[in-house]
């Protein structure tokens, strides 16, 4: 993958929407000279209003701020559209807003399918997040803050995500990598810093740019094969066929499996009925991810659907919460952990460009599957055997026969 080991970082993994909020702000408030935001989606809300916010303080106290959006996913100079709130920020003194691949004419499909994913916050150079969060209020707002009941919005749902706080030499090789992108889509070069140590962790931080290389999923590949007794996975997109097989392969050689996916159409109660006005294209999406664990759960693996009762103010006799899983993680043996933007689809795959941070840390790990455990013991299992799940498998194995052909 080209990703050499970097010593003397401090790594800090986190599941929760709101630690992952007090973790942004924190960096933005704490940068000094320059302030770099690399992200997919930019959503208009009452989240991003204050981040805007946040970002014009840090500018006025002279932070050089730029941001880059990928421009088809966030709307942003798109056929002449730009985004309202990136318009604003724009003609802020000291906040730059870069656009990549801008549309202006009917796309091909490599204009559609090659797009940025990456998501980084950089500051300094010296701290940095690797996460899978876009920038709208249901990837920081955590299930504990948002009042929910069965008659508000799909939309409003909380969805469950993660990311990694790091300090040291691997926040300033990913500055590095924002650097290009930021050059790429037409920024003035700037200076960068070589980061001081600041912990005792090593990590390596995988950069897989588009149609050029397929450098995440050969990492998780290498921690598929290389796990001795167990993996969790952590997402809830439908898997390359490549990532499918090595579990399979992994469960075979009897290493335990257990994967954790969400609602994309977010649900509740049992049986699970969706939220008011949740499209029905996203049961589509539901399908399919699960028509791609279906072999795995024959198999043996333990495939859990994210179900939660501790949602400020839901009731138990709404029974489970059913929310979408955004998260991008996988965790082999315990210590070596793959955390970031990059799916385990093939468009994350192959097509767009992604950033996942490799850290092999058993305390670390320790603390992760202790946070996983938790998610896992309230989650409702797929069961191969039960006869409803039984009755709609023709569907969704017609679902994943398709794709990414008809249907990607």
């Amino acid at each position: 993958c080209g990703a050499e080991p970097l010593a003397g970082n401090r790594i800090e993994i986190e599941l929760d929407n709101a630690r992952g909020r007090r973790e942004l702000f924190g960096l933005i408030e704490g940068a000094r000279e320059r302030l770099h935001l690399q992200v997919y989606i930019v959503r208009e809300d009452e989240f991003t209003a204050e981040l805007a916010e946040r970002l014009e303080t840090a500018s006025k106290r002279g932070v050089a701020v730029r941001l880059i959006v990928d421009a088809l996913y966030t709307r942003h100079e798109v056929f002449g559209v730009r985004m309202p709130l990136l318009e604003r920020l724009s003609a802020v003194q000291g906040v730059e807003v870069r656009a990549f691949r801008p549309l202006a004419a009917l796309p091909g499909i490599d204009e559609l399918k090659q797009r940025n994913h990456r998501k980084l916050v950089i500051a300094d150079g010296e701290r940095a997040i690797v996460t899978g969060r876009n920038l709208a209020e249901h990837y920081y707002v955590s299930f504990a803050e948002r009042q929910l009941d069965p008659t508000q919005s799909w939309d409003r749902v909380p969805w469950l995500d993660a990311g990694a706080v790091c300090e040291g030499p691997l926040a300033g090789l990913a500055e590095r990598s924002f650097l290009e992108a930021w050059t790429g889509a037409g920024g003035a070069p700037f200076e960068l810093s070589e980061p001081a140590p600041a912990g005792e962790r090593r990590g390596r931080l995988v950069l897989h740019e588009g149609l050029r290389d397929a450098n995440t999923l050969e990492a998780y590949l290498w921690l598929i094969e290389g796990a001795q007794r167990r993996l969790t996975l952590v997402n809830s997109f439908p898997l390359a066929n490549e990532l499918e097989q090595a579990f399979q392969a992994a469960l075979a050689r009897g290493v335990e499996l257990r994967v954790l996916i969400g609602s994309i159409r977010p649900k509740f109660g049992y049986p699970p009925r969706p939220f008011p006005d949740a499209p029905a294209m996203r049961e589509v999406g539901d399908q399919l991810v699960r028509g791609r664990v279906d072999g795995l759960a024959a198999a043996g693996a333990d495939v859990a659907e994210l179900g939660l009762l501790d949602a400020q103010g839901w009731r138990a006799e709404w029974a489970l919460l059913r929310p979408q899983v955004h998260a991008k993680l996988l965790v082999a043996d315990g210590e070596r952990i793959g955390v970031g933007s990059a799916n385990l689809d093939v468009t994350g795959c192959y097509w767009e460009s992604e950033v996942l941070l490799l850290l092999e840390d058993a305390e670390a790990g320790a603390d992760l599957e202790e946070q996983l455990d938790q998610l896992f013991a309230g989650s409702p299992r797929i069961d191969p055997s039960d006869p409803e799940w039984q009755r709609i498998a023709p569907r969704r194995a017609l679902l994943s026969r398709y794709w990414p052909g008809l249907i990607g």
